[in-house]
């Protein structure tokens, strides 16, 4: 009789554990749900992209000189790493703020 009334505590004393990991399951349902609803609707949308039209060869020629001479790629690698790094700056820095305001408060 102890060990029946020991099993029925112990699923009662982790009632709250089931309840958030079924809670937890069913919010993930929802989710993939919805994201396979959205892709059943958009996949239902009987629309035909053309493709892009094709460059002339003379531009193809002209654009492929001027990435030779001027690496634009390089260029772009460049601008944005700069970029990234100065977004991530301004994170440290309002962190930093925010430390430095509690800090004193």
């Amino acid at each position: 009789m102890i060990s029946l009334l020991s099993k029925i505590w112990c699923v009662i004393s982790h009632l709250d554990c089931y309840l958030v990991y079924g809670g937890k399951a069913v919010i993930n349902a929802v989710v993939i749900a919805l994201g396979a609803a959205a892709n059943a609707v958009l996949n239902a949308i009987p629309v035909d992209i053309p493709a892009p039209p094709a460059f002339p060869d003379a531009v193809t020629e002209v654009l492929s000189w001027i990435a030779w001479v001027f690496p634009v790629h390089t260029v772009y690698l460049i601008m944005e790493f700069f970029v990234t790094a100065w977004i991530m700056w301004q994170i440290v820095v309002i962190i930093l703020r925010w430390v430095k305001a509690h800090e004193s408060a």
